[in-house]
């Protein structure tokens, strides 16, 4: 029996989750920009035995890492492939061996994959020093998704804490099967049917993004450390007004867009959806992109008019499960015809993994499609706070995207110390 019948053999469906995504690359094969990944940069004396069992020890207990995606005469579907083997890369000799780490990680990440014939991730470990090295992983979005990718990383940190301390072995990750029970358990559901007609009702007659372009094989990146100050008052705000922070975030980025969109959008808000515990700890793709529309009163005290939002966010929340994929079709958004405009993305999950003995910096690398502005507010903010601004390069360009950049960092300061909208003056639109 050839390797393909034997995968046809014990594949499985995918799940709604990663239809969306295997529709989004086959209408393009060649682009690569569902390819998501990071890395870590390791620094201090590292155990370079411990990690690398660390490393096997993960991989063997993911299957997500070798998954192949197979077109069949029944619709796609997914099956384990070959155990997924670690890359070594030895730089340490070489001059500028972080810029040459970094060009190969590009490299890699703008690759297209042959998704049926090799495995769905790729590690890599680069020795640039003997006390510095990174540590790359990159995974296509059907296979996995951020929360998914953050939880091998961790998995990988608590298997090395292990070897090298008396720490304990952590508890193996879920299996991927649950994802596919819990998908077929939801789109069986009446609880399914109920999302879908309020999903419905929220959206009839509202206004939704106008389709100028479509993603592109790359993505522009503005990079800024939010001022601790600022997330020092993001947090005293919120918890003034009863509010959970990352709402606030969220919310206040969304009328800096608005406003500049004659004052009401639909912006579009991630949402892990991982419910239950098996959920939380399974590495897969699962998340999904809520529409959530927004609408500025300006006059309005500014507290209530955020509370509003936070509560029209948890409502959004509760029925997040049902997938914006369909709701775009089933709307009728054909073409390049958006279902939201930009993505908010606020991520407190995203933290660097704890490597006993070792200072580690976790740089988060692609995370999927960039139709026109995605906005990431990554980590917490008493350990620091990422905020990062990928663009669509048909659409903007890099001097476009550092005033943007500025002018949301001006806006969030002026808005967490005012009453109103009406009183921020701050973030005008870069001309």
């Amino acid at each position: 029996m050839n390797t393909r019948a034997e995968c046809l053999n014990c594949s499985t469906p995918l799940t709604e989750a990663q239809e969306g995504y295997w529709n989004m690359q086959a209408r393009e094969p060649c682009n690569p920009i569902l390819n998501t990944g990071l890395y870590l940069d390791l620094r201090g004396p590292l155990d370079g035995q411990a990690l690398t069992q660390a490393i096997a020890r993960t991989i063997s207990e993911t299957p997500t890492l070798s998954l192949r995606f197979l077109e069949t005469d029944d619709g796609p579907r997914q099956a384990p492939g070959a155990p997924l083997m670690l890359g070594f890369a030895d730089l340490s000799v070489q001059p500028d061996a972080e810029g040459q780490a970094l060009a190969l990680m590009r490299r890699d990440s703008q690759r297209p994959l042959r998704l049926a014939e090799e495995p769905a991730a790729a590690l890599t470990f680069f020795a640039l020093s003997p006390e510095r090295h990174l540590l790359y992983m990159r995974i296509h979005h059907l296979a996995i998704d951020c929360y998914g990718m953050l939880l091998v990383a961790n998995q990988i940190a608590a298997h090395y804490a292990a070897l090298v301390t008396d720490a304990p072995v952590p508890a193996p990750l879920h299996p991927l099967s649950h994802a596919s029970d819990a998908d077929a358990a939801y789109r069986n559901s009446a609880r399914r049917a109920e999302d879908r007609r309020w999903w419905h009702s929220q959206l009839a007659g509202l206004r939704k993004a106008v389709g100028r372009a479509v993603s592109g094989h790359d993505y522009l990146r503005e990079r800024r450390e939010l001022p601790p100050e600022l997330a020092e008052t993001l947090v005293t705000f919120a918890q003034t007004h009863g509010l959970g922070w990352p709402d606030v975030l969220r919310a206040l980025t969304g009328a800096y867009l608005a406003r500049h969109n004659g004052g009401e959008m639909l912006i579009g808000l991630p949402y892990p959806a991982r419910i239950g515990e098996e959920m939380a700890t399974l590495p897969c793709t699962v998340a999904n992109v809520l529409p959530h529309h927004l609408q500025l009163d300006e006059q309005a005290p500014l507290p209530n008019w955020l509370a509003g939002q936070s509560a029209r966010m948890a409502q959004g929340r509760s029925h997040g499960r049902y997938r914006s994929e369909l709701l775009r079709r089933e709307l009728g958004l054909t073409g390049t015809a958006r279902l939201y405009s930009a993505i908010v993305k606020v991520q407190p999950f995203e933290k660097p993994p704890s490597f006993p003995g070792l200072k580690c910096q976790l740089h988060i690398l692609g995370t999927g499609a960039v139709d026109e502005l995605v906005l990431t507010f990554r980590g917490e903010p008493p350990t620091g706070m990422i905020f990062d601004l990928d663009a669509n390069p048909a659409l903007y360009s890099p001097e476009e995207l550092q005033e943007h950049g500025g002018s949301i960092e001006a806006f969030l300061s002026a808005a967490l110390q005012a009453d109103r909208l009406a009183r921020v003056q701050a973030g005008a639109a870069p001309s």
